[in-house]
């Protein structure tokens, strides 16, 4: 018996020590030059065995710090910063996903590198970025682009990529305006700081492309289409947009798909001619002087009804409670870094994928007006609605997903609703 014992012994930890060397192969991948996913080069984040970290951003800047890491947890220190992150390895490349205690940072390179919503992001490993061709940083040589291996084709040097709206962007939109008694101040530094009706205040980083404006505070953020006025700007909900009771950006008007106008204090900003010859001093009167002669005064809109009234119009929803309403492919991109595709069929099939190779499929069903999807043992109960082209998804009070797969991180989840657009 004796011997048996021992021939048990030695296989257990045999058994102990390969799952141990797994283990540790595993959390060895870690140990890498990443690149997040995408044509140029944004975020590279270099991760070493001896549990330091140097991250590069998109505008040139870098911080440092220590890595700790279990076999599928990471966190990242830098100074008062830190960043929690579930991982996973696919082909050396690196998948992260924000762990339930993590906390953005505004201001901070690490605070704000993605993942900074739900959804999982791809930084794909040096050796693989390579070989497609693109560029990579010298990180010896200041950070300046390295030339491609032996036998691909140079490419052209890529500016990054820069989230972070850049001063000259928000000059044009830079000021305080005024809703009712709610007050929006933007400053062209790319901050803000918003004041609801009830004393509630929010601040935070406001992010600008195009006609699309983004504020984001600590506890939430708000998406809207900004369309600028002589008498101020003129907001409307986006589709990625969410609202938040508890939190006063997540209160800050537009509620609704309604476009509403935030008037500049003081009227619509006038341009006065350069003075020909020396300012006169002006005496103070006791009541308010009148405008100067050459500052033709606004008066204040009869209503705050913007520009181009059709497209401001609110689409009714309508609930979704059969399938044959949304037949057909729909797209959410909950930042500019991913999108999740959703595909339902007539035969009660859908398939699901986001641009970082997650995908589930499974069977489309309905129950009491809600709609469930079924990929194996993962069940998602959503609330849905359609909007014109959007399909709005808002987590059913039951979902709540036991088990994980792809299918347990599709969108909404912790911000509990999301838009797909028709493809």
């Amino acid at each position: 018996m004796s011997n048996y014992r021992l021939a048990g012994t030695v296989l257990l930890v045999a058994a102990l020590c390969g799952a141990a060397r797994a283990a540790d192969d595993d959390k060895s991948r870690l140990f890498n030059t990443f690149y997040l996913d995408g044509e140029r080069i944004s975020y590279v984040l270099v991760l070493r065995e001896d549990k330091t970290f140097d991250l590069y951003g998109p505008e040139g800047g870098k911080v440092s710090g220590s890595v700790r890491a279990s076999n599928e947890h990471v966190t990242l220190t830098s100074g008062d910063v830190k960043r929690f992150f579930h991982f996973d390895n696919r082909d050396r490349d690196l998948k992260l996903g924000r762990r339930e205690n993590d906390r953005l940072v505004k201001g901070n390179l690490l605070g704000t590198m993605p993942p900074t919503t739900d959804s999982r992001v791809l930084f794909v490993a040096e050796e693989n970025w390579r070989r497609s061709g693109r560029p990579v940083l010298n990180l010896r040589d200041g950070g300046r682009p390295a030339p491609p291996p032996p036998g691909v084709a140079p490419v052209a040097p890529v500016t990054p990529v820069a989230p972070v709206t850049p001063a000259g962007e928000l000059r044009d939109v830079a000021g305080h305006y005024a809703f009712g008694r709610e007050t929006l101040v933007i400053a062209a530094d790319g901050s803000f700081t918003f004041t609801a009706n009830d004393g509630g205040k929010a601040s935070g980083t406001v992010l600008r492309v195009d006609d699309e404006l983004t504020l984001v505070g600590t506890g939430h953020r708000r998406q809207f289409s900004i369309t600028p006025v002589d008498t101020g700007l003129v907001l409307k909900r986006r589709s990625t947009d969410t609202l938040k009771a508890s939190d006063a950006l997540g209160r800050m008007p537009p509620q609704d798909q309604q476009g509403i106008l935030y008037k500049r204090e003081g009227g619509a900003v006038a341009v006065v001619p350069p003075p020909t010859s020396q300012p006169i001093p002006v005496t103070p009167q006791p009541t308010p002087p009148s405008p100067p002669p050459a500052v033709t005064p606004v008066p204040p809109p009869a209503v705050v009804t913007p520009p181009n009234p059709p497209e401001l119009r609110p689409v009714a929803q309508t609930p979704v409670t059969e399938l044959r309403q949304i037949v057909g492919t729909f797209v959410h991109k909950p930042n500019p870094f991913i999108s999740e595709t959703i595909t339902l069929a007539e035969d009660g099939s859908f398939k699901y994928a986001d641009s970082n190779a997650s995908a589930a499929s499974g069977t489309v069903t309905f129950d009491n007006g809600v709609l469930v999807l079924t990929a194996n043992e993962v069940i998602r109960r959503f609330r849905a609605s359609l909007d014109g082209g959007t399909l709005t998804l808002n987590c059913d009070k039951d979902d709540a997903p036991r088990f994980k797969n792809d299918l347990a991180t599709m969108s909404p989840t912790v911000l509990k609703t999301a838009k797909y657009e028709r493809k």
